[in-house]
């Protein structure tokens, strides 16, 4: 007999997840190619962790729970921007990965990166979207 979870499930799960595991987690970016998979390790990507001028990592404040346009639940994530803020040390940036709790949560690849980080023209805005049911999904506008 299979168990089939509904979006009430889904709610639950997400809850917990944004307020517990999730809560203050941090996006960071990659500046090195770099094939990412289920088995990759933080040290892996915290080795090739941008470093351009004025690189931090950004802090990630969860939404209330949605409902997405194919009708699952999900949690956008708000981040600030990544932007340079001068010159003197630019990257290539390949990917981004969020940590919580000093784990790994996600990792990704950009699809038409690298994209340029050399000074304050350029930027990368991601917006994660945690989904209990299915992969998350992260948005990037550059």
């Amino acid at each position: 007999m299979d168990i089939i979870g509904n979006n009430g499930l889904d709610q639950v799960v997400g809850d917990d997840a944004v307020a517990g595991g999730l809560n203050l987690c941090t996006m960071r970016l990659f500046k090195a190619p770099f094939t990412v998979d289920r088995n990759t390790l933080l040290a892996d990507l915290t080795a090739i962790e941008a470093d351009y001028t004025g690189y931090a990592a950004e802090a990630i404040v969860w939404s209330a729970p949605t409902i997405s346009d194919d009708g699952q639940i999900e949690y956008q994530g708000v981040t600030g921007e990544f932007r340079p803020t001068g010159t003197a040390i630019t990257n290539s940036i390949y990917g981004g990965f969020i940590v919580a709790g000093g784990a790994l949560m996600w990792a990704w690849e950009f699809p038409n990166g690298p994209l340029p980080m050399g000074s304050a023209l350029d930027n990368i805005v991601v917006t994660p979207r945690f989904r209990a049911r299915t992969t998350s999904i992260a948005e990037v506008i550059s």
